[in-house]
C-alpha cells in the first residue's frame, strides 16, 4: 500500500512537467530548413541542423557520466550509461568496483584498539580505533559509532580523531575515563553502516582505578608502647608518584589510630607510629592508601599482633609441607604446622592464624606438637598476594613462649560455573517461545545468589528474573529479527558477583521453520480479541434480527389463518347457513379480537423497525381490515344486525332478513342436527389450532 501511494504521488508530480515539457517543444520548434550553407542561422541548430551547427555530442564539464546528447529536439546533458558515477549499479559494477553506485553486501569491523589486555585508570585516553571494511575493501565515509559506558560516540576518518589518515577505512575516537567511572569491565559495541548494510563487534573495555600500592612494617608482634614503623613506595604505572598516604589501624573492626604523611617525588614514604599503652591488644590490621588527581587509589593491608606483656621466650612455628601457592577465592585452605622449642614438640599451645582480611581462626592439635585448620576463602576475599601469619604462644609457670611464620599465597577470583539448563535442544522454530533457565554456582556447588547478569540474544539485550537461589529465568520469542542469513541465535551470558568474580557462557542455536499463527498472537492478542469479539456480535445481531423477522412471519401467518377462518365463518353463515347465530357471533367475536392484537402487534413491531432503522417485509398499505377497507368487528356488527338484548328465534319463528337462513338448510336442520353437529366438530378442531397457534406466539415474544 506504502508503494501504491508513493507512486501516485510521482505521477501527480512529475506528469504536469512531462507535459508542459512537451508543450514547450512544440512551441520551440522550428521547422526551418536546413540549408546546409555553413551558417548556423535562426531555426537551425545542433540537433536539427549538425552540418551547419555542430554535433551535439561530446562530455559535459566536471561530469564523467554526462554527455550530450539530442532529447526532445534539444542538445542536452543526458546519462552516460555503464559508467560508475552514475548513481545506477549496472551489470559489471559492485561496490568493490565502483562503491558511488553499488551497496555492499557484507560490512566487517577489525578492532585495532584498545586490545583485550588494556587497563584503563580514570583520567587516561582511550582511544577506538577500527578498520571497517565493505565487501573486501575499504568503507569511505561510513556511518561508524563507538557504544561504551560514555554513550553512543561517533567515529571519524579525517586523520583529526585518533585515526591514521583521512579517508583510510581506519575510523578513530579518542575521550578520557572520569573520575565517577568505577572499576569494571564494560561490554562496549562498534556499529558500522554503509549505504544500509551495518555490522557491529563487541569487546569489554576494562577500568580498574588502582594505583601500585607496595608497604611494610618492621615486624609481626608487637608490644604497646613499642612504635611500629611503616615504609613504602606508590607507583601509578610503575612510575613514582608524590601525593598524600593515609595510615590506619583497625582492631576487631575499630579505628585504633590514623595518621598523615606524604611520598617524595619517587614515590617512597615511611612513618612511625608510636602505640599507646591504652591501646586494645589482639590482632591488628594495617591499611595504607593514597589517591592521585583523578581519585584513583593505591591501598595496602597487613596485620600484626599487639600484646601488653614483654618477655616472650621464643618458639619455632614450622610448616609442615609445601603448600600450593594459588589459591581462589571460594576454595578451602587446609594448613598443618609444627609447634617446636628446641626442636621438640609443644603441645596444647594456643596456635591461631590471622588472616588478611581480619578472621582468626584457631588451630587444632592432631598429634603432639602439630596443628592444623581448614579455612574456606570468602568471596570477597583481598586479591593477589596475601600473608597468612601463625602465631603460637604457650605460657608454662610464669614463663611465656611464643613463635609465629607467615605464608605468602596469591588469591585469584573465585570461579563460576555458568549452566544453561533450558532449552536442552539445539534448534529451534521461529516463533516459538523458548523458557530459558540459567543456573550460577561458585566452583563448590554453592548457588550465586544476586548476582550481576548480562544476557544477549544475538543483538538484543534480555532481563532475566531470580526465581530460584541462583537460577535466573526469562522467556523469549524466536523472531525474524533475531536471525541472520545464518538462521542462527547466539546466546551470550556475562556474570559476575558483588566481589568481581566473572565467568561467561555462549551457546548457540539453529533457527528452523516459519512464523505461526500462534506467534501472530501472542503477539497481537487486542487484534485477535477484536476479531472474535466483532464475529460473535454480528453472529447475535443475525439471531436477534432473524427472531424478530420469525416473530413478524408467524404473526402475518397467523392474520392470513384468522381471515381466512373469519372469511369461512361468514360464508357458512350467510351463504350456507350452517351454523346459528349464538355461534357465529361468538366465533366472530374471537376472530375478531385476535386480529386487533395481532393488528397492534405488527404496528408496535413496525414502528420499532423504523427507529432502529430495520426494515420488514410486511407492506406498508393497509390490510383487509384496515381503516380502507370493510371491518366485520363487534361495534360494526352490532349497529348492522339489530338484536334485542336476550331475545331469541326459534326456527320457526320470522328473523331479520339478514339473519334469514335458505329454505334449503331449514329444511336440513329440519332433517337432524347432523350438519350443526360437524360444523361444531370443526369448530373445535379450528379452536384448538388456535390455541397451538396462540402457544406458538407467545414462544416466539420469548
Amino acid at each position: 500500500m506504502k508503494k501504491f501511494v508513493l507512486f501516485l504521488l510521482f505521477c501527480l508530480v512529475f506528469i504536469p512537467f512531462i507535459f508542459a515539457e512537451q508543450l514547450n517543444f512544440s512551441n520551440q520548434i522550428n521547422f526551418a530548413v536546413c540549408d546546409n550553407d555553413g551558417t548556423c542561422d535562426s531555426g537551425e541548430d545542433k540537433c536539427t541542423c549538425s552540418n551547419d551547427c555542430g554535433v551535439c555530442s561530446g562530455d559535459v564539464t566536471n561530469s564523467s557520466c554526462e554527455e550530450y546528447s539530442c532529447l526532445t529536439g534539444l542538445c542536452r546533458a543526458t546519462i552516460k550509461y555503464y559508467c560508475c558515477g552514475n548513481h545506477i549499479c549496472e551489470s559489471g559494477e559492485d561496490f568493490s568496483n565502483c562503491d558511488a553506485d553499488c551497496a555492499p553486501t557484507e560490512i566487517t569491523i577489525e578492532l585495532l584498539s584498545p586490545s583485550d589486555s588494556n587497563v584503563f585508570l580514570r583520567g587516561e585516553e582511550i582511544t577506538f580505533q577500527a578498520k571497517v571494511k565493505a565487501d573486501g575493501v575499504t568503507a569511505k565515509q561510513a556511518n561508524v559509532r563507538v557504544r561504551t559506558f560514555v554513550g553512543d560516540i561517533p567515529m571519524y576518518d579525517d586523520g583529526n580523531h585518533s585515526d591514521v589518515k583521512a579517508n583510510d577505512g581506519i575510523y578513530g575516537v579518542s575521550f578520557l575515563v572520569s573520575e565517577l567511572i568505577t572499576k569494571n569491565d564494560y561490554v562496549s559495541e562498534i556499529y558500522a553502516e554503509k549505504l544500509g548494510v551495518s555490522a557491529t563487534h563487541d569487546f569489554i573495555v576494562k577500568v580498574d582505578p588502582s594505583l601500585e600500592m607496595n608497604f611494610s612494617i618492621d615486624k609481626n608482634i608487637y608490644v604497646l608502647g613499642e612504635i611500629i614503623h611503616f615504609e613504602g613506595i606508590l607507583t601509578k604505572r610503575e612510575k613514582p608518584l608524590s601525593t598524600v598516604i593515609t595510615i590506619s589501624a583497625f582492631n576487631k573492626g575499630e579505628k585504633i589510630f590514623e595518621s598523615k604523611t606524604r611520598s617524595d617525588k619517587n614515590g617512597f614514604f615511611e612513618w612511625d607510629e608510636r602505640t599507646s599503652l591504652i591501646y586494645s591488644q589482639g590482632n591488628w590490621g594495617f591499611e595504607v592508601s593514597g589517591l592521585d588527581v583523578f581519585q584513583n587509589e593505591g591501598l595496602g593491608k597487613t596485620t600484626a599482633i599487639v600484646s601488653k606483656e614483654a618477655g616472650t621466650i621464643f618458639m619455632d612455628v614450622v610448616f609442615a609441607s609445601d603448600y600450593d601457592k594459588l589459591f581462589n577465592r571460594g576454595n578451602e585452605i587446609k594448613l598443618l604446622v609444627d609447634v617446636l622449642f628446641d626442636k621438640k614438640p609443644i603441645d596444647d599451645a594456643d596456635v591461631i592464624a590471622l588472616f588478611p582480611d581480619g578472621k582468626q581462626v584457631d588451630l587444632k592439635m592432631v598429634a603432639s606438637g602439630k596443628y592444623s585448620l581448614s579455612y574456606f576463602l570468602p568471596f570477597d576475599f583481598p586479591l593477589g598476594e596475601q600473608t597468612i601469619l601463625i602465631n603460637a604462644e604457650k605460657k608454662i609457670g610464669s614463663i611465656k613462649y611464643g613463635g609465629s611464620n607467615e605464608l605468602k599465597v596469591t588469591i585469584d577470583n573465585a570461579k563460576i560455573n555458568v549452566f544453561l539448563l533450558q532449552p536442552t535442544k539445539q534448534t529451534v522454530v521461529l516463533g516459538e517461545e523458548l523458557a530459558f533457565r540459567i543456573r550460577l554456582a561458585y566452583e563448590n556447588a554453592m548457588p550465586l545468589t544476586k548476582a550481576k547478569i548480562l544476557i544477549r540474544l544475538n543483538d538484543k539485550n534480555i532481563v532475566a528474573t531470580e526465581k530460584e537461589s541462583g537460577i535466573f529465568s526469562f522467556n523469549y520469542i524466536v523472531d525474524t529479527d533475531d536471525i541472520s542469513e545464518s538462521r542462527q541465535l547466539l546466546l551470550n551470558v556475562q556474570v559476575s558477583d558483588a566481589f568481581d568474580n566473572t565467568d561467561s557462557l555462549n551457546k548457540l542455536f539453529e533457527v528452523t521453520g516459519e512464523l505461526t499463527l500462534e506467534y501472530y498472537f501472542r503477539e497481537n492478542p487486542l487484534l485477535f480479541l477484536s476479531v472474535i469479539f466483532a464475529f460473535v456480535f454480528i453472529i447475535i445481531v443475525i439471531i436477534v434480527v432473524r427472531n424478530r423477522m420469525n416473530r413478524l412471519s408467524a404473526l402475518n401467518n397467523r392474520k392470513k389463518q384468522l381471515e381466512k377462518l373469519k372469511g369461512d365463518l361468514q360464508d357458512k353463515y350467510f351463504n350456507l347457513g350452517a351454523i346459528g347465530n349464538e355461534q357465529y357471533y361468538s366465533l366472530l367475536s374471537k376472530y375478531s379480537s385476535e386480529l386487533r392484537d395481532i393488528d397492534s402487534a405488527i404496528e408496535a413491531f413496525k414502528k420499532a423497525s423504523k427507529e432502529k432503522g430495520v426494515k420488514t417485509e410486511q407492506n406498508e398499505d393497509e390490510d383487509v381490515f384496515g381503516k380502507e377497507k370493510a371491518s366485520f368487528d363487534d361495534s360494526e356488527l352490532g349497529s348492522m344486525f339489530k338484536v334485542k338484548k336476550n331475545q331469541s328465534y326459534s326456527d320457526d319463528e320470522d328473523v331479520p332478513a339478514l339473519f334469514a337462513l335458505p329454505k334449503k338448510n331449514k329444511e336440513k336442520k329440519k332433517a337432524g342436527k347432523e350438519p350443526e353437529e360437524k360444523e361444531s366438530r370443526e369448530e373445535e378442531s379450528e379452536e384448538k389450532n388456535k390455541d397451538e397457534n396462540n402457544a406458538e406466539e407467545e414462544d416466539l415474544w420469548k
